[in-house]
């Protein structure tokens, strides 16, 4: 549907497009002046300035989420090289305590078996020391009476116990050899031990050349050696 407007209406409305067009002519007079142009140019910068630091905040902020996000990596990263660490040192701290114990296992071990050489040492001091002790039947050639030969066999008995219980010679006055104690003492067992093997040497020999009528000869020479043998040590 068309409407046709009165001759009153369009005059109405080419008076109100007129006065446009002369507004329009005004504003546009108003935009060529200097004044107008330097506040255009004003708010052309100030929407620039304004863009530029949107875009500059933007790159700021994600600037400091780039950082914070490195530092939270770096953290980690750092939190987790900790617990490795950790985890390494529990590690070598266990190593090490088994490494104790294992010494301390071993120094036993080695403490025992120097106790089981002394011992040993010992025994064969022991068993050189009592076959020094020669049996009768290997001292007297030919016949004796049994009470003798039994009063001899019960004294070398006596010898072989004397000797296994350590008391064959007595170390009254302990030396040190090189300024060790040990080594002295060492050398001063060996030296009873050769006193010991040369008296029986000795009392044996003369035993075996004891007859009834060089015996108290015979008593008084081992008597010398004994008195000797105790001089010498």
């Amino acid at each position: 549907m068309i409407k046709i407007l009165s001759k009153k209406q369009h005059s109405k409305l080419l008076g109100k497009l007129q006065q446009l067009t002369e507004e329009n002519e005004k504003l546009n007079k108003v935009a060529e002046t200097p004044k107008f142009k330097m506040i255009h140019d004003i708010l052309k910068l100030e929407k620039i300035m304004t863009e530029s630091q949107s875009t500059h905040q933007a790159q700021l902020a994600k600037i400091e989420i780039d950082e914070s996000i490195a530092l939270h990596k770096s953290k980690k990263t750092i939190a987790d090289q900790e617990v490795k660490s950790q985890a390494e040192l529990v590690k070598i701290e266990q190593s090490v305590e088994t490494v104790a114990i294992r010494k301390e296992s071993i120094k036993i071990e080695i403490s025992k078996l120097e106790e089981k050489l002394v011992s040993l040492k010992t025994e064969i001091d022991f068993v050189e020391e009592v076959s020094s002790v020669t049996n009768i039947d290997e001292i007297i050639e030919g016949s004796m009476s049994e009470s003798i030969k039994a009063k001899i066999d019960k004294n070398k008995i006596k010898q072989k116990e004397i000797i296994k219980n350590g008391l064959g010679f007595e170390i009254l006055s302990p030396i040190s050899w090189n300024d060790n104690v040990a080594q002295g003492k060492a050398k001063q067992k060996r030296h009873g031990k050769f006193l010991v093997t040369a008296f029986n040497a000795e009392v044996d020999n003369l035993i075996g050349k004891t007859t009834a009528r060089n015996f108290t000869s015979c008593a008084k020479q081992i008597e010398k050696w004994f008195e000797k043998v105790n001089k010498s040590y």
